[in-house]
């Protein structure tokens, strides 16, 4: 019974007296005659039963966080107002309903922070709910484990703000739904460095620990996850726990990996490759001499210029309308960090990992350099071939140098 007391404030005056074929029976402190049920735990769910047939002029004793968690009392019955009378109702969501009491979600939240989380989907919008109840047990176990993660970062209120709409949840571009599923397994990380290290396949790694190694290394996988947050300013309250700590450990680790000279980029040119539409090539970049580039996130960078092509290729259908520029970035860097034995796209992972992809993308001979300025040096400069300016796949190509602030 202590336990089963802990579902409601103590102030309530209520308690359990009995549970009995799943059914939770309670006994008021006051005296109210023949005992009545007043909650029901059901599933492996707390369910409030509508015990106050008519909420309207009940006496309100508790006032609970939402209007489902009053506490009432009208006449001689105590009781909670029901669900349909406080809104939000899930009666009509019957997978939600399952998966709320399903083991996969009891491993992410203990039972007062489930009780939580379904006050909390309560207030979702209809849409928001019906995209829930569509999914399997799997992904609705994994949106919990990034609502758990929120709340660990103390950023609930994203989550909250998130079932507001369908947009702000399942959206491409805005939805944090979108956003969680970005984010990686540190343990698929962490057997991958461990099995490199087996095999003699990494260079030195200096002091950094292997969860440093590791989230570096689900970075090359899925860089997304760190980068849209950091990048993208209506993505900026995405980054619960697990990005926050990831991010900590990668910085952590390029410093570490920086003091080892095997490992160390700097006075040397090292490559990056996009397309662009021909107007934001000239808007950006045409009489730039001297412009500021700000990046907020970690720049990924390439000691190979085919790398850097690819990427143009590979960038040219998100590159607007119209006619297409392939830009080859030529960056002077001061403290890049070589980590191409621990990438995803990497001699020792990229072949095996990411066959299907072109092949000039499958080893990348990765540098990452800190988030920070570039400053463009020169006006864009045609890249000849045979003393014909050169196309890549369709695009007319053009170095443009930078140097790393």
């Amino acid at each position: 019974m202590p336990k089963a007391n802990k579902y409601f404030d103590k102030s309530i005056p209520v308690q359990f007296s009995a549970i009995k074929k799943g059914d939770v029976k309670v006994v008021s402190t006051e005296k109210v005659g023949n005992l009545e049920e007043v909650a029901r735990y059901a599933d492996g769910v707390l369910q409030k039963k509508k015990v106050i047939p008519e909420a309207d002029d009940a006496e309100v004793l508790i006032h609970g966080k939402t209007k489902a968690d009053d506490f009432l009392k009208k006449g001689e019955s105590l009781g909670f107002r029901s669900l349909d009378d406080a809104g939000g109702a899930l009666g009509k969501y019957s997978n939600i309903r399952k998966f709320i009491g399903n083991s996969r979600i009891k491993q992410y939240l203990k039972t007062d922070e489930l009780y939580k989380f379904e006050a909390t989907i309560r207030k979702a919008h209809p849409d928001v709910l019906k995209y829930m109840n569509e999914m399997d047990e799997f992904d609705f176990a994994e949106m919990v484990r990034g609502y758990r993660d929120l709340k660990k970062g103390e950023k609930l209120s994203t989550f909250e703000n998130a079932i507001k709409s369908g947009d702000n949840f399942y959206g491409k571009y805005n939805g944090w739904l979108k956003y969680w599923q970005l984010t990686l397994g540190m343990k698929y990380s962490l057997t991958t460095i461990q099995d490199l290290k087996k095999a003699g396949k990494l260079l030195p790694t200096g002091n950094a620990t292997d969860i440093q190694l590791a989230s570096i290394q689900s970075f090359t996988r899925k860089g997304d996850f760190i980068n849209r947050p950091l990048r993208y300013e209506n993505n900026s309250e995405f980054m619960g726990d697990y990005a926050t700590k990831g991010l900590q450990y990668m910085k952590d680790g390029f410093d570490a990996l920086r003091k080892i000279p095997s490992r160390l980029v700097k006075n040397t040119k090292v490559f990056s490759g996009k397309a662009f539409s021909k107007a934001d090539f000239e808007k950006q970049f045409v009489n730039g001499i001297g412009k500021t580039v700000p990046n907020k996130s970690f720049i990924s960078t390439s000691k190979l210029e085919s790398v850097a092509e690819g990427f143009t290729k590979l960038t040219k259908k998100w590159a607007g309308n119209g006619d297409k520029v392939a830009v080859i970035q030529r960056i002077q860097v001061k403290d890049g960090v070589y980590i191409d034995d621990l990438s995803d796209w990497g001699k020792n992972l990229g072949k095996t990992r990411h066959s299907s992809a072109e092949k000039a993308i499958q080893i990348q001979e990765e540098v990452v350099l800190n988030a920070g300025d570039l400053k463009q040096i020169g006006e864009p400069i045609p890249i000849m071939e045979n003393g014909v300016h050169k196309i890549i796949n369709g695009m007319k190509a053009y170095y443009i140098d930078f140097i790393q602030l």
